[in-house]
C-alpha cells in the first residue's frame, strides 16, 4: 500500500532536520530527549504508531538516498511496514561537524483516526452501573436476612417485606442484564480496536 503524504508529518520531519543541524547531532532522540513521538505531538499529529528514518551524507541524487535506505534492513522495514499509512519527508543541505552535507528525515505514522478508540462514555456508563449494582447488592443481603428472620411468615407486613425484596431483585437483575449488554458492546469495540492495530 502506498503511503500518503501528511502535512503534519512533513512539518515534524522539517523540525527534525533543522534541530539536527542546529544542535549538531544525528540520532533519533535529540540531546534534550525529544524523539519521533514528541515531534508528532508538537505538530498535533495524533498517532497509533510512529517511526523515523534518518540519512546523512552526500548522495548523488534522491534515487541514491532511497537505495541507501532500502539497502539497510531497519530503514527498509520502516519504509515497507504495512502498518504505516502516512509519511512526511524533509531533506536539507547544511553544515554538520564542519562539512556541508545533506540530512534527510522520513517520519512515518498511522493516525489515531484509522482505528476508532473504544467509547469512553460507554466505559463511564458501565462503571456507574457497576457501582449501582454494588449498592443494590448491599441492600439485598439485609433485606433477605430480615425476611428470613421475620415471624410470622405471613400477613401484610411480611408480604410488604417480600414485595420490597422482590422489587430490589428485579431492579438488580434488570440492571445486571443491561450492564452485561454494555460490557459486551464495549468489549466488541476493544476487539475491533485491537484488530485494527494488527
Amino acid at each position: 500500500m502506498a503511503l500518503s503524504v501528511n502535512a503534519k508529518l512533513t512539518r515534524a520531519a522539517e523540525a527534525k532536520v533543522d534541530d539536527m543541524f542546529n544542535r549538531q547531532y544525528f540520532e533519533h532522540e535529540s540531546p534534550t530527549g525529544v524523539g519521533p513521538g514528541d515531534l508528532a505531538d508538537n505538530v498535533g499529529y495524533e498517532y497509533l504508531m510512529i517511526g523515523e528514518n534518518l540519512a546523512l551524507g552526500n548522495y548523488e541524487d534522491d534515487k541514491a538516498l532511497v537505495e541507501a535506505w532500502m539497502n539497510s534492513p531497519g530503514h527498509r522495514a520502516n519504509i515497507l511496514r504495512p502498518h504505516y499509512t502516512e509519511i512526511g519527508v524533509a531533506v536539507k543541505r547544511g553544515l554538520y561537524e564542519g562539512r556541508t552535507v545533506w540530512l534527510a528525515v522520513q517520519e512515518f505514522g498511522r493516525p489515531q483516526s484509522d482505528c476508532p478508540s473504544p467509547s469512553e462514555s460507554l466505559n463511564v456508563e458501565i462503571e456507574a452501573d457497576k457501582n449501582r449494582l454494588d449498592e443494590l447488592s448491599k441492600q439485598l443481603s439485609p433485606a433477605e436476612e430480615e425476611i428470613r428472620n421475620s415471624r410470622p411468615k405471613r400477613g401484610p407486613a411480611y408480604r410488604q417485606k417480600v414485595d420490597a425484596y422482590n422489587e430490589l431483585v428485579r431492579l438488580y437483575n434488570t440492571l445486571a442484564d443491561e450492564t452485561e449488554i454494555l460490557i459486551t458492546r464495549y468489549n466488541d469495540q476493544i476487539s475491533a480496536y485491537n484488530a485494527c492495530l494488527q
